[in-house]
């Protein structure tokens, strides 16, 4: 040999690669007749034994045939993809070929080009398994989900135990949504491969997919234990505690894929997600920060960071962010609907407004963003829209929970469709995963502790109704403890409160599940929430399950419909009998009022005169102090006929922000009134508002949300009220106010008695004087204003919940007697 045998061995080597098998075959045979025992070349003969048969017709030689096979173990796929169609052609009746070069385009991602080549195997033998699994493959990257399903089925009737093809057959009924089917088939492959971890993790995605979450964490945390470097798994897992509401697991699985996968920046996102969620604003704000540094054009980052900030109630920064976002993606309808929400925090209710129309612009069917600009257009009293909008107002959020509830209390008084939307609500935005249940004492020997739950313990309506409440509680039957998460005043109602109350709690730094958990090392025994779905609710805490026993109360005047929630404080005039359905609590029913009042509450010295205020010395004053949104057409056309009947009358309104004067006083122009005879009242100090009463005449009331505290304002100041009782609690409760207060007669049941009571009483002064007299009497005899005797009651109602949660029974209607 004229050159090395290492370098001949080399040359074979090449040939054989190349499938130039009879040349190889040369070389090795002139090494061994020089070297007969050489190693090498006996172990690359013996391979090759039979390789170089001729091949029937169509069908390409062995030896070549396996060294595309050894390209495609190497990756080598856009070279084989290149020499594709000239095989396919040279060799047209080889089927595992045909199969080899479908399966690279395959790996290419090139489907209708896999599907080609694999369906010519399949016409050259129609059993051919590993054509039809790869046809599947190739027919679900084309996003032909039918056509895969059915391949995966034809495997699997072949060869009824091919883990691999019942694990393909399950990708695909999960990504066509049929997640049963999913389920059977991932079960099967674990049947066949126990140590499946793909097939465990996807199992868990279809068990979530139908709600099943619990099991989908087991399944995500089988695949964990056969590999615990599987980061989908882990991400998964992350996502299903974050659904489940366990903020602090899901925060723990995000940082282990993290841990596996630093720059995984979707898991970053949801790192950051579960923070906020779980209150921890500064370090969803570094997740979201460190997002961005990454990825500096994800516009979902900007977002998040925008909510983050908001949280934090950096409003103008969260502003930002939101604009980044739609700069980004000018058709985030979610970043417009955020930008919303912070503009109407800020007071600039128009461009909240604009926001919202972005927002639907985009998205016709973004409800929560049609809910808010509805809601925010009735605080302007901007009804421009209003004709057009009548026609969702039924369907809002009671098929799907995109709706806060307490946006649409104004817009119809229908309680089961306010319940729908509660429960819809709650369902979505509640699912923490409550802490362990609490254990329950035979008999407590020490004071039963109450929980108050509120942002709005400072100067507020709020502690205008509850501040005597505090202050009458026994001190020998409870312990009272106020968890505030409002702003950190040292005004005179946070004084009256932190001198009234036990314990004293400033959680507004605190996560919901701090909050809920530092409740449970007090050991309260009843969490009364106050807020509902009001602004700055922090119903999660509820969620969470701070006390064995948690009761709404005074914040919100409907059914939160959440499960958690267990009794709402009420009267038989605000909940009577037939709407007891339309409230998923049970119903703890004071026998007077549900309403606290503070019969402390300071009425200004100072004596107002009409021309001080603004008003006509000799006209009759009809006067509405209620929040502007509670304002809709239906009243504002009867007020609009009584001022055309009443010569000389003017109506007295509150100056809610200021939009709604001009707004209004064009509504009265329209209607043939003098814009003139609408006057406006700036705020003023609560008892500075009490004193002004006095120089209205009658206090006419809103229907879908009657007056709450500005009703028992205007008795306490001596005012009397006219109100249409409805049949939600939003819609009765002026009427349950006038009935404890002994003046049901000018409680009526319908629009044409409402407007001809106010007529009566403007037309009968005599009659008037008999009301206002008849109230002045009541004032301080009636149970509507004696706190001692709510506050007994209401003690009364805690101590049956209390007895019945004791004895292990189920929460029921409480009815207290008088």
């Amino acid at each position: 040999m004229t050159q090395s045998v290492d370098k001949t061995l080399r040359d074979a080597a090449a040939l054989h690669k190349a499938g130039r098998i009879a040349e190889a075959i040369k070389l090795y045979q002139a090494v061994l007749t020089k070297f007969p025992k050489n190693p090498r070349a006996l172990k690359a003969l013996a391979m090759l034994k039979g390789v170089s048969a001729p091949a029937r017709p169509g069908q390409m030689p062995l030896t070549e045939f396996n060294a595309l096979k050894e390209q495609y173990q190497k990756g080598n796929f856009i070279d084989l993809a290149n020499q594709a169609q000239g095989l396919a052609n040279a060799f047209p009746k080889d089927k595992a070929l045909l199969n080899l070069l479908g399966s690279v385009f395959n790996q290419l991602n090139q489907a209708q080009a896999a599907i080609t080549l694999l369906s010519g195997a399949l016409r050259l033998d129609r059993f051919f398994i590993d054509a039809q699994f790869n046809l599947g493959i190739a027919h679900q990257k084309n996003q032909d989900l039918a056509n895969a399903i059915a391949c995966f089925q034809n495997v699997i009737e072949l060869a009824p135990n091919n883990g691999a093809a019942h694990f393909k057959l399950a990708n695909a009924f999960r990504a066509n949504s049929e997640f049963q089917k999913a389920i059977l088939h991932y079960k099967k492959t674990l049947t066949l491969e126990p140590n499946h971890a793909p097939a465990h993790c996807n199992l868990g995605l279809s068990l979530q997919a139908i709600g099943d979450i619990a099991q989908a964490i087991r399944q995500y945390q089988a695949a964990l234990k056969i590999d615990p470097k599987f980061v989908p798994a882990q991400g998964n897992l992350g996502n299903a505690m974050m659904a489940q509401g366990a903020f602090e697991n899901a925060i723990k699985a995000f940082l282990k894929t993290l841990k596996l996968q630093p720059e995984n920046y979707i898991t970053s996102l949801n790192l950051g997600r579960a923070y906020k969620e779980n209150g921890d604003f500064q370090a969803a704000f570094n997740a979201f920060s460190k997002v961005i540094s990454m990825q500096p054009e994800f516009s979902e980052a900007h977002n998040d960071l925008g909510l983050t900030l908001y949280g934090q109630g950096k409003l103008e920064t969260a502003l930002k962010s939101y604009q980044k976002a739609v700069d980004l993606n000018p058709n985030y309808a979610d970043a417009y609907n955020n930008m919303g929400v912070a503009h109407q925090e800020l007071g600039a209710v128009t461009r909240a407004i604009e926001s919202y129309q972005k927002a639907i612009a985009i998205n016709p069917n973004h409800l929560v963003a049609y809910g808010q600009k509805m809601f925010q257009q009735a605080s302007l009293c901007d009804w421009s829209a209003l004709q057009q909008d009548r026609t969702m107002i039924a369907t809002l959020g009671v098929s799907t929970p995109d709706v806060t509830p307490w946006n649409m209390l104004g817009f119809e008084d229908h309680p089961m469709r306010h319940l729908q939307r509660s429960k819809l609500f709650a369902e979505k935005k509640y699912n923490q995963k409550p802490l362990a249940e609490a254990a329950r004492p035979a008999q407590r020997a020490k004071p039963v502790r109450i929980g108050y739950f509120s942002a709005d313990f400072h100067d507020h309506a709020t502690m205008y109704l509850m501040a005597r409440v505090f202050e009458k509680h026994s001190k020998s039957d409870f312990e009272i403890y106020a968890y505030s998460y409002g702003p950190n005043t040292n005004d005179c109602m946070r004084k009256r409160l932190t001198a009234a109350v036990d314990k004293f709690h400033n959680v507004r730094q605190l996560s919901d599940f701090d909050i809920a958990a530092l409740a449970r090392d007090h050991e309260i025994d009843i969490a009364v929430d106050l807020k509902g779905y009001t602004q700055n609710t922090r119903l999660g805490i509820f969620a969470f399950k701070a006390a064995p026993i948690q009761i709404s109360y005074i914040g919100y005047p409907g059914s939160l419909g959440a499960p958690f929630i267990d009794y709402i404080i009420a009267d038989p005039v605000v909940i009577p009998r037939a709407y007891e359905s339309a409230y998923s609590e049970k119903i703890i029913f004071l026998p007077h009022s549900y309403q606290a009042n503070d019969d402390m509450r300071p009425i200004a010295n100072t004596v107002y005169s009409r021309s001080q205020l603004g008003l006509p010395a000799d006209a009759f004053v009809l006067c509405c102090f209620n929040n502007s949104y509670k304002i809709t057409p239906c009243e504002f056309d009867i007020w609009m006929r009584v001022l055309s009947q009443i010569e000389g009358s003017v109506l007295w309104l509150l100056e809610a922000n200021k939009w709604v004067s001009q707004n209004l006083r064009n509504a009265a122009q329209a209607r043939g009134i003098d814009p003139s005879r609408l006057i406006f009242a700036p705020k003023l100090a609560h008892h500075e508002h009490l004193a002004r009463h006095s120089c209205a005449d009658l206090f006419i009331d809103t229907f879908n949300v009657n007056a709450h505290t500005t009703a028992s304002d205007a008795l306490w100041a001596g005012l009397p009220l006219v109100t249409k009782a409805g049949k939600g609690f939003a819609a009765r409760v002026a009427a349950s106010l006038l009935t404890a207060i002994g003046l049901p007669e000018l409680i009526v049941e319908t629009e044409a008695a409402y407007e001809a009571l106010i007529l009566d009483l403007a037309r009968s002064p005599q009659q008037l004087q008999t009301v206002t007299e008849k109230l002045a009497q009541n004032r301080r005899t009636s149970p509507l204003f004696d706190a001692g005797l709510l506050t007994n009651h209401l003690e009364t109602g805690y101590r049956a919940a209390y007895q019945r949660w004791v004895e292990q029974k189920p929460p029921a209607h409480i009815r207290i007697a008088p």
